[in-house]
């Protein structure tokens, strides 16, 4: 019996065909690497829960990035590992997330909260929505009946709230060192005058107070969160200004409580002259 051998020769192929097989291989390979990071998808809001468009969402390690929409999502895609996510629009707090991707999957990122920033630096009564400047006013020197020195403010503050409504932000201020005083009528006189004598509001009592940030690690916008609740009466922010310490801010941001049952018999007082005025 005959035994038939089969013998295959190999091919050579064109060196510019080699060369095209392999760029389109490494092609593949790169694409396949592109493809299989991780898909990151969420949503920025405002603080009233309103979706924000325009937020550019930055990856930290290598600066790859994308945009909110109209309805205020995102999706971006990154390698897995321990990474974070950045977001910056202009005019609102910066907003950092921290992701740990173990592999290749779409992750729900969780929702994303940024603040709108005052348009210039200071303390502010945030209520319905919306800062409301406190007032500024420069402590001046005075001295007391008993001659001791007094750091005191010339006149009442305009602005006025209630209990109710009472939160406090800073925006773009000393993260520290914070103050909060009770202010009440006090007579003095200013040095070197003789003896005439004002009525001035000066540090009566300190209240126990903490400065939290509400974005990090920039810490753009504090709130001031109070260790007790405030009574009634005139009370001043400051950074020492009151204590003779100006290195920091040289004002305090002034703002008055409303007290309910001076609010109630001036509402009685007016219902009162307007009966009087219907009667005759």
């Amino acid at each position: 019996m005959r035994h038939h051998t089969c013998n295959f020769r190999a091919r050579r192929l064109p060196c510019g065909i080699v060369a095209l097989s392999l760029m389109l291989a490494l092609m593949a390979g790169g694409l396949s690497g592109c493809e299989s990071g991780a898909v990151v998808e969420g949503l920025v809001v405002d603080f009233q829960g309103q979706p924000l468009p325009g937020v550019a969402v930055i990856h930290a390690r290598d600066g790859a990035q994308t945009i909110t929409n109209a309805l205020g999502t995102y999706r971006l895609r990154i390698q897995p590992g321990e990474t974070g996510l950045e977001y910056r629009k202009t005019g609102y707090t910066p907003g950092n997330l921290q992701l740990n991707i173990e592999r290749p999957r779409l992750v729900e990122a969780n929702t994303v909260l940024l603040w709108p920033l005052p348009i210039e630096k200071g303390v502010y009564l945030f209520k319905d929505f919306r800062y409301h400047e406190l007032e500024r006013m420069e402590p001046e020197a005075y001295q007391q009946g008993d001659g001791s020195p007094l750091l005191a403010l010339p006149r009442t503050p305009e602005m006025e709230t209630d209990l109710e409504s009472l939160r406090l932000l800073c925006y773009d201020m000393p993260p520290f060192d914070v103050r909060l005083h009770r202010l009440s009528e006090i007579t003095a006189r200013k040095p070197m005058t003789g003896a005439v004598e004002e009525t001035v509001w000066g540090p009566v009592e300190t209240i126990s107070i903490l400065s939290a940030p509400i974005d990090e690690p920039e810490q753009l916008l504090l709130e001031i969160d109070l260790l007790s609740t405030l009574q009634p009466g005139v009370y001043a922010v400051h950074w020492g200004a009151l204590d003779g310490y100006t290195t920091l801010d040289s004002r305090c941001y002034v703002f008055r409580i409303a007290d309910p049952e001076e609010d109630e018999a001036t509402e009685e007082d007016i219902e009162s002259e307007d009966n009087d005025d219907a009667e005759a």
